[in-house]
């Protein structure tokens, strides 16, 4: 038998008290005189004999049922083997942190049930055993020894955390933090909500035990909004835009409405509401007008739900384009068409070069590029096209009647767009118009009946690849693409036209679809930003910014740092970890100069409360073959259980009966006993 609290024993000196009362509170007897005294000696002698048996038993009872209590409160057990019998038990208490734990169930928010469930763990352990805690942050203080006063306060000082750790990287941050004896016994114990997002019970080997503490909701509705786009690409001033988003819940009800706000520039721009009919997945759309007074646009927008709020709230920026860059590029003399729409526009800064003369230092800031009959394309040329359009970059191709077949459709085939046919000496009149296009985005009014469209002399056939994402724009009344628009990567954009802009091939450069085709190609080539960053990303790219030996600062919600950086194909890396913890907005800045603004956003896998059960746990444990024990019980009886199953067979149980009984043996010998 071994005593889990040792130090209660030396209440057994309190068995002197109950003896020194005895020895000293013996019953005095008076001599009385008697003439004949032969038969009441005889009396006196049984009657003093029964008196100190009497004492002696109510003696004895007093001391084991004191003796009892003192056993019971020291805790004793049985040693359910020898490794019960070590010097030292090392203890690892993992505490879930992340934002899931905000909901409730019967008990209460499940974080502060899970820190109750730990420091019941932690007392169910001796004075002289170790424990360490762990939470999502993986703080270095977490590689380190505590004695029981301290892992209580490590406890209640935990805070809730938008990281987030999958139960593999746990264990193995566990595993980090060595044993300080050699033949000590380790326990590990997880308390966690087990999110089946995080909980990745398959992906472990491990052989050693492992004990889980479930905490379970009362409920998994959550409602969450997960993502957001534009539906233009570009954003001007004071323009009319439409933001669209996506929320995810898990609720089967019947037809809800829903409400939120969208703020813009801190200031409540557009309230709005929405209905679901169900569960699964919501997307809707809410209008707002652009400000004109900043050329950076800091947004968020937000629902109301209870109690998981971390994800009710979206932050999102996004720049007010002031201008965009337009590279021209031509064979031998650039078209005119194409020059005089550009050059004379204040919002387009217009570049022009001739293939010969290109300087590839410019294409860095360069939106768009137009090559304008180009009659065949070099190697360098090729493969700096391909890396502009990688970047998300777009161009126009205009092909040459005397270009080399075979090398331009080389190019084409290598970004997977459509290839051009040998000359067609044919007239064509353009038949067909796609209206929903984007390049007719705000060009009419309304839709029109009759349009006189394009009409063609000489054109090439342009050949779409399988599997293309292609837009046919303008299209011949024969079936053959006049304009084809093809989108690369989710936002590169490639438009090819069937012929160039020469009065001899075709009417386009002087026909009124030429300048809005154009026009909105320019606008709309500024590749699309991310507008939303996430702290379960690994870096953020933010493109636009020029490379400098002056590190890159990440300013607000009280915050200044200077997080890992590098620029990679001209694009700034920078890896956030985890210095920043508070979603909001932020400006990167350089030398106290505001380059942009980002949005940042605890990340969304927590969103999704679905978890797992004490009897999948066990089935997976058993399917793996995983030492898992999960103990679903409630807080007093969990105590029990770990003694039961760490140190062996508790007997405080047994001795409180003891003592009761030693109790009322006293009370019968003072009562029935003469």
């Amino acid at each position: 038998m071994i005593f889990l609290r040792p130090e209660f024993l030396y209440a057994l000196s309190l068995l002197s008290i109950p003896i020194i009362i005895h020895l000293f509170n013996f019953r005095r007897y008076k001599v009385v005189y008697f003439s004949q005294v032969k038969f009441l000696k005889n009396i006196q002698q049984k009657t003093k004999t029964g008196t100190q048996l009497k004492h002696l038993l109510v003696l004895c009872s007093r001391c084991l049922a004191i003796a009892a209590l003192v056993f019971a409160f020291s805790q004793p057990f049985l040693p359910k083997d020898e490794q019960g019998l070590g010097t030292k038990n090392y203890i690892s208490i993992y505490i879930d942190n992340s934002f899931s734990m905000q909901a409730e169930n019967e008990e209460g928010v499940l974080f502060e049930n899970a820190k109750n469930r730990a420091i019941a763990i932690v007392e169910s352990f001796a004075i002289t055993d170790k424990f360490q805690l762990l939470t999502n942050e993986f703080e270095g203080r977490h590689l380190h020894w505590f004695n029981r006063d301290e892992i209580v306060n490590e406890i209640s000082s935990t805070q809730l955390s938008p990281l987030v750790k999958q139960l593999s990287q746990v264990l193995e941050r566990i595993k980090q933090l060595e044993l300080e004896e050699v033949n000590a016994k380790r326990s590990t114990y997880i308390l966690s909500d087990m999110q089946k997002s995080s909980f990745d019970l398959n992906n472990l080997n491990s052989k050693e035990r492992l004990t889980v503490v479930p905490l379970r909701y009362s409920s998994e509705v959550n409602l969450s909004i997960n993502e957001i786009w534009f539906s233009n690409p570009y954003h001007l001033a004071d323009q009319q835009e439409e933001l669209n988003f996506k929320l995810n819940t898990s609720e089967v009800t019947n037809q809800r409405e829903y409400f939120g706000n969208l703020y813009l520039n801190n200031q409540l721009k557009a309230p709005f509401s929405f209905k679901s009919e169900a569960l699964d997945t919501i997307n809707s759309m809410v209008g707002f007008k652009n400000s004109s007074k900043a050329s950076q646009q800091k947004g968020r927008i937000s629902i109301k739900d209870y109690p998981v709020q971390f994800d009710d709230t979206l932050y999102f920026s996004y720049p007010i384009q002031s201008n965009v860059n337009v590279l021209h590029i031509y064979e031998e003399s650039p078209s005119k068409a194409i020059k005089g729409l550009f050059e004379t526009d204040s919002f387009v800064n217009y570049f022009s070069n001739s293939k010969t003369q290109i300087s590839y230092e410019q294409w860095e800031s360069i939106n768009l590029i137009v090559l304008d009959q180009i009659n065949s394309i070099g190697s360098g040329l090729k493969q700096a096209l391909s890396n502009f359009i990688e970047e998300g970059n777009s161009i126009v191709v205009f092909p040459s009647k005397k270009m080399e077949l075979s090398n331009v459709n080389a190019f084409l085939k290598d970004i997977s767009v459509g290839t051009f046919s040998k000359l067609k000496e044919q007239t064509q009149k353009v038949g067909n118009i796609n209206l929903s296009s984007p390049l007719f985005q705000d060009v009419f009014d309304e839709k029109p009946e009759r349009i006189d469209l394009p009409e063609v002399k000489t054109y090439r056939k342009i050949i779409l690849p399988l599997n293309s994402i292609a837009e046919s724009v303008l299209a011949f009344r024969n079936g053959d693409q006049f304009l084809t628009s093809f989108s690369l990567n989710g936002v590169a954009k490639v438009h090819i036209f069937s012929n160039g802009l020469n009065e001899s091939e075709s009417n386009l450069a002087k026909h009124a679809l030429f300048v809005p085709m154009l026009y909105n190609m320019a606008i709309q080539s500024n590749p699309v930003k991310n507008i939303a960053y996430f702290f379960n990303s690994s870096h953020i790219n933010i493109k636009g910014i020029e490379q400098s030996e002056s590190a890159i600062h990440i300013v607000g919600n009280g915050m200044d740092v200077i997080p890992p950086q590098r620029f990679v194909n001209n694009r700034l890396q920078l890896k956030i970890g985890n210095v920043l913890q508070k979603a909001g907005h932020y400006e990167i800045q350089r030398n106290g100069e505001l380059l942009t603004i980002i949005g940042l956003n605890y990340d969304r896998r927590e969103s999704d409360l679905s978890h797992y059960v004490k009897e999948e746990i066990e089935e997976m444990a058993a399917i793996n073959a995983i030492n898992v024990k999960v103990i679903d019980e409630e807080v007093e009886l969990m105590k029990a259980v770990i003694q039961s199953d760490e140190k062996g067979e508790p007997l405080w149980k047994y001795f409180i009966v003891l003592a009761l009984l030693f109790f009322a043996v006293e009370m019968l010998l003072l009562r029935l006993m003469p």
